[in-house]
C-alpha cells in the first residue's frame, strides 16, 4: 500500500478530531474528550464534521490495523487499479492483502446514503460503537480463511469533488468493480456477499448480468441484512431464481430471537428466506446479526426447527381451510 495514502487519511481524520469535541476510546466508543459523556444532540455541520472523521478514522483503522489496501476506480488500467490516476476522477475500495491469492473471497456492499467504504451506519458508530456500525467485526472474523473487498457505492465525487461520471448509481459501481476486479481475479473459486439494503439491490443487478457465476456456484452464498430488493429478483431466470433462494439469507430487522426463521421468500415477497436479526432497527441489523452471518457463510448455521415447526402450521391451516370449503 502506498504509505503516502496512510499518512494522508491519518492528517486528514486528525485535523477533524482538533475541530470536534469527541474522539473514539478504546472501547470504540465515541465521547467527548474532556468530560467522556456521549455524543448529544449536534447541529448539523457538527454532526458533518464528526460524520466526515468517523469515516476517515475507520478507513485509517482497516488500512493499518488489518492490513487492507486501496483500489483506485474507475480506471483506464484496467491491469492495476492499485495506482491512482491524478488525471481522472476516482474514488477508493478497498481489498485484503491476500485478494490476489485467496480462493475464497468475501464482497461487502454497504447500503445507501452518507456512509463510505467500511461503514454500515453513521448513527450507530456515534450512538453506539464502531463495532457495532461499521464492518470491523467483519473483517475480524472473516480475515483468516477468505479475502476479502469492500466496496464504496455511494462515493459520486473524488477528492477534488468531481464528478465521477461512470458511477451514476450505486448499481454502476458496484457491476464496474464485479466485472473489471472480482471477475478477472481468476484466484477467486468461491464468491461470498454480504450486502446492507440497497446493497441487496445492487447484488441483484449484479446477478442478472452474470446468471452463470450464480447457477455454476462461483457465487457460493449470500446473506443479505435487512435487503431492499424487493421482487427485482423476478427478473432472473426461474433456475436463477430457486439458486438465489437456495444460497441466501435475508437477516431482518425483528423483535425476534438472533437466527429465529421469520417467514420463506414466498411470503416476504423478496424470494428469499428471512431470518432475525436480533434487532427491530434497520440500521443495526448488520452489526447485530455479524454470529448468524458469519456461521450461514461458513455453513454452521443452525437446525430450522422452528422453520419447519411454521411450514407446518402453514400447511395445516391449509388443510383445514381445504376441509371446510366441503361443508
Amino acid at each position: 500500500m502506498e504509505e503516502n495514502n496512510l499518512e494522508e487519511l491519518k492528517k486528514e481524520y486528525e485535523e477533524i478530531e482538533n475541530k470536534i469535541e469527541y474522539s473514539y476510546n478504546e472501547m470504540g466508543e465515541l465521547r467527548n474528550k474532556k468530560t467522556d459523556e456521549k455524543v448529544g444532540k449536534l447541529e448539523k455541520k457538527e454532526y458533518l464534521l464528526v460524520c466526515d472523521y468517523i469515516t476517515k478514522y475507520i478507513q485509517y483503522k482497516i488500512l493499518k490495523d488489518y492490513n487492507f489496501i486501496p483500489m483506485y476506480v474507475p480506471s483506464d488500467n484496467l491491469s492495476n487499479f492499485y495506482i491512482r490516476i491524478k488525471e481522472i476522477p476516482q474514488c477508493e475500495i478497498f481489498v485484503s492483502k491476500n485478494f490476489q491469492i485467496f480462493k475464497k473471497c468475501i464482497c461487502i456492499i454497504q447500503g445507501t446514503g452518507g456512509v463510505r467504504a467500511g461503514l454500515w451506519a453513521r448513527s450507530v458508530c456515534i450512538n453506539e460503537n464502531l463495532y457495532l456500525g461499521s464492518i470491523i467485526p467483519y473483517i475480524e472474523k472473516f480475515q483468516k480463511d477468505f479475502s476479502i473487498i469492500v466496496l464504496n457505492p455511494n462515493e459520486r465525487f473524488d477528492k477534488k469533488n468531481k464528478i465521477i461520471r461512470e458511477f451514476k448509481t450505486m448499481e454502476d459501481h458496484c457491476k464496474y468493480i464485479y466485472k473489471n476486479i472480482i471477475k478477472t481475479n481468476l484466484n477467486i473459486e468461491e464468491l461470498y456477499i454480504i450486502a446492507h439494503s440497497m446493497g441487496g439491490y445492487c447484488t441483484i443487478e449484479i446477478l442478472l448480468e452474470n446468471e452463470e457465476d450464480l447457477l455454476n456456484g462461483k457465487i457460493k452464498k449470500i446473506a443479505f441484512t435487512d435487503s431492499v430488493h424487493g421482487d427485482s429478483y423476478l427478473k432472473l431466470s426461474d433456475k436463477a431464481q430457486l439458486k438465489l433462494k437456495e444460497i441466501t439469507r435475508d437477516f431482518i430487522g425483528s423483535e425476534k430471537p438472533l437466527g429465529e426463521f421469520i417467514y420463506s421468500g414466498d411470503e416476504s415477497g423478496n424470494g428469499v428466506d428471512c431470518y432475525s436479526s436480533g434487532n427491530p432497527k434497520h440500521e443495526y441489523t448488520s452489526g447485530c446479526a455479524i454470529e448468524e452471518v458469519y456461521n450461514w457463510i461458513i455453513g454452521n448455521e443452525k437446525k430450522e426447527d422452528n422453520k419447519l415447526e411454521k411450514e407446518d402450521e402453514k400447511n395445516n391451516k391449509k388443510e383445514i381451510k381445504g376441509n371446510d370449503s366441503l361443508k
